[in-house]
């Protein structure tokens, strides 16, 4: 019985020191006011800094008295742990500032000795622990607390290699390593469970039990080429009949056949510029270099005048650019790029996947881009249109919702997997005086089926 208390003190006071940071990384910036307010003490140093927020204090009292509850220790005595605990890293906070240590630096014992001492003046009287066994409890508490702060801060909030291009967040990180890391791949089925008994099993099995497997796979592979002229009433004298080949969502690994089937499509293709609008990979997760392979060979058939282009999608990752580089593709990672041709100009503007990572931002990527400019937007999903037609954007290409993959009858999709509106799901909309058009895709997702849509190469000829 003493030993299963001990566990408990410990449990308790690594749960309200968890709860911190575990709302830091739900929440990230949503209600993070400073305990602070953002003041400076006499030395004009922060008096805690930033990373010492309301919203832990908050999170880390009502942690510590519902654990109390629940392990049939007096509610006050949770609360008031949690209390001293957090006055504890308060104090710790204080030091460091003094020290001219930055928020969120790494302080080993500081970080962790007074938020782990301080709470056991009340819990040992009240349970007896004596003089001794508190400070052996508070050397285990320092040692385990220590071992998840260099987890936190230095794996999840490390720069994971040079010009990492997007802002570091642990909820970012832990999708990149969780999805991404190929030292890590063996593990991704237990990050994404989910995906794995949904459409692996669930799914999947559905369609073989009601004999329609077969059938959807043949369909899709029935791709088709579209050519489409788009109305685009800015478009400069220039560029007139400019001419785009366009794929999305090619989840080349998914579905055996379909990159041959695209080589024959693209054979004596030629366009103005190419554009891909991301997902290489079947899953979310896993490895990606088949793929990548697959890609490199339809490429191969890809030739333009004025440049490739791409933006990643939620299947997508960082470690893949510098293989699409090398096939020629600028990556547009909240990144824009200019076209000139006699004297007059339009600009390809990208982001990063709203939908996974949601790493995506407008203004970085309109950063250097005239106002007035004719621009086309590229965003791997229609989510964001609000954001696209508020500044200015003349065309809006995306894909990822497959135009459902599955539809019925009337109904249309049964899914689209996309916080935007139905109307968008597929083919030509319009947000203002915006044109936008959602491809239906290329490969399938999740199950490699579809039914009642099509798998399609667009070829947009831009018009006014």
């Amino acid at each position: 019985m003493t030993v299963l208390l001990y566990l408990k003190l410990l449990f308790l006071l690594w749960l309200i020191n968890f709860i911190p940071p575990l709302l830091s990384f739900l929440l990230d910036k949503r209600f993070s006011l400073p305990i602070d307010l953002n003041k400076t003490f006499r030395d004009q140093k922060p008096l805690f800094g930033p990373h010492k927020t309301w919203r832990g204090l908050i999170g880390a009292l009502f942690c510590g008295s519902l654990i109390a509850f629940l392990w049939d220790f007096p509610v006050w005595l949770g609360f008031l742990a949690a209390l001293m605990s957090m006055f504890g890293d308060l104090l710790s906070s204080f030091a460091k500032r003094r020290l001219g240590k930055s928020s969120g630096h790494n302080f080993p014992v500081l970080d962790q000795f007074f938020e782990g001492a301080l709470p056991f003046l009340l819990l040992s009287p009240y349970f007896g622990l004596g003089f001794f066994r508190p400070g052996f409890l508070v050397i285990i508490f320092c040692i385990g607390a220590y071992i998840g702060a260099v987890f936190y801060k230095n794996i999840l909030l490390k720069i994971p290699f040079p010009l990492y291009p997007r802002t570091l967040k642990a909820m970012t990180r832990f999708k990149e390593i969780s999805s991404c890391s190929l030292s890590l791949r063996r593990f991704h089925p237990f990050f994404h469970f989910e995906e794995a008994i949904y459409y692996h099993w669930v799914i999947k099995h559905f369609f073989k039990f009601a004999g329609l497997y077969d059938q959807g796979k043949q369909n899709a592979l029935d791709i088709s080429l579209v050519s489409e002229k788009v109305s685009v009433p800015r478009l400069p004298d220039k560029f007139l009949d400019l001419n785009i080949l366009y794929f999305s969502d090619l989840h080349l690994d998914g579905l055996e056949g379909l990159t041959s089937r695209m080589i024959r499509i693209l054979e004596r293709l030629e366009a103005d510029i190419f554009i891909f609008g991301g997902d290489l990979r079947m899953s979310t997760y896993g490895d990606y270099n088949t793929c990548l392979e697959l890609f490199s060979m339809i490429m191969t058939n890809v030739t333009t005048k004025y440049g490739k282009f791409a933006v990643l999608g939620n299947h997508d990752c960082l470690e893949m650019i510098p293989a699409m580089e090398s096939m020629g593709i600028k990556v547009l990672l909240n990144d824009s790029h200019r076209i000139e041709k006699d004297g007059q100009e339009i600009y390809i503007v990208g982001v990063d996947d709203p939908h996974y990572y949601k790493c995506s931002d407008i203004q970085v990527a309109l950063n250097g881009v005239p106002e007035k400019a004719f621009k086309i937007f590229l965003c791997h999903t229609p989510e964001m249109f609000k954001e696209a037609a508020a500044n200015n954007m003349d065309l809006y290409l995306c894909g990822h919702t497959h135009a459902g993959q599955v539809q019925l009858p009337v109904i249309g999709p049964v899914f689209t997997h996309s916080r935007s509106p139905r109307s968008m799901a597929q083919g030509f909309w319009k947000a203002g005086s915006m044109q936008g058009y959602t491809s239906s895709g290329v490969g399938v997702s999740g199950v490699p089926v579809r039914f009642l849509t099509r798998g399609e190469v667009v070829a947009l000829t831009l018009v006014r």
